[in-house]
């Protein structure tokens, strides 16, 4: 359910910003998986000011890639629930999952589907992502956010640097997390939808990345804007002074946010950057 947005005129003042970071999916990007018309311009018009964009995304890196083609020269990258930080193609930040962990998981997950559980596990690596699973259900749901992916007869044998171990059930993840819980104690455990949920390398968020990026070019949260929708956008909501909730987000980002925007069916993170572009 939505809630009411914040009236613009309520924003604290946004002059000298230097960096937006903005989840994608039901925060950028609305439920027709399209990005909103006119956000080459805005991006562009937001450099001419001095302010970087940055996505910030589960997604991996080489999907960012193609999806922000036309104006990605220079642009932050934050990929894998903030697993990796990437810049025209060189990698800033990464942390990676033990190999022994990998392994643990897809044999869980393995026995799960071998249970009659609806249910398949992708590993996101440094450079591609690959399944077992090579319906066509589950890798038209899955190719939606990992371009770059490969179906192999064992996910195991990809030679690659882990920095994300997937799982998405069509059944619901209660199933899941009772054999996947135990993690939480050494590693991340990030929801970023409701079928969706991801292992990764200890404290991997969006924030720490976003973090890491303002440390690299010298930006405080005060001169951040950040944009997100569900619980793996939390630190996110942290990184930046100035936080938006879309207001179709789960109530407990909007509860941490300090503004809502227009939901992103009203393409409300475009509002708030034609707002930041038309002040003086």
């Amino acid at each position: 359910m939505s809630v009411t947005p914040t009236d613009p005129r309520e924003y604290a003042n946004l002059d000298g910003l230097r960096l937006v970071a903005s989840d994608l999916d039901n925060t950028l990007v609305g439920e027709d998986g399209a990005l909103p018309a006119g956000l080459w311009e805005a991006i562009r018009a937001l450099r001419e000011r001095g302010i970087l964009f940055a996505p910030a995304s589960g997604r991996q890196v080489t999907t960012l890639e193609e999806m922000f083609a036309p104006v990605a020269s220079g642009m932050p990258l934050i990929a894998a629930n903030g697993a990796m930080l990437v810049r025209d193609g060189e990698v800033l930040y990464s942390v990676r999952v033990e190999p022994d962990v990998v392994r643990d998981i897809v044999g869980i997950v393995r026995e799960l589907a071998g249970s009659g559980v609806d249910v398949g596990v992708l590993l996101i690596g440094e450079k591609a992502s690959y399944t077992e699973r090579s319906d066509t259900r589950f890798v038209t749901e899955v190719h939606h956010y990992f371009h770059q992916l490969e179906v192999m007869d064992n996910i195991l044998d990809a030679h690659d640097h882990v920095v994300k171990v997937a799982i998405f059930s069509f059944d619901g993840l209660d199933n899941v997390l009772p054999r996947i819980e135990h993690y939480g104690d050494t590693h991340s455990i990030i929801f970023s939808a409701d079928n969706w949920v991801d292992v990764q390398g200890q404290n991997v968020d969006k924030g720490a990345a976003l973090q890491e990026l303002q440390r690299i070019l010298g930006i405080s949260p005060d001169e951040t804007v950040v944009f997100g929708d569900y619980l793996n956008d939390m630190e996110l909501m942290a990184a930046g002074k100035h936080s938006f909730a879309v207001a179709n987000a789960h109530p407990d980002i909007i509860a941490a946010a300090r503004y809502v925007a227009p939901s992103c069916q009203d393409e409300g993170v475009m509002q708030v950057l034609q707002h930041i572009l038309t002040r003086g």
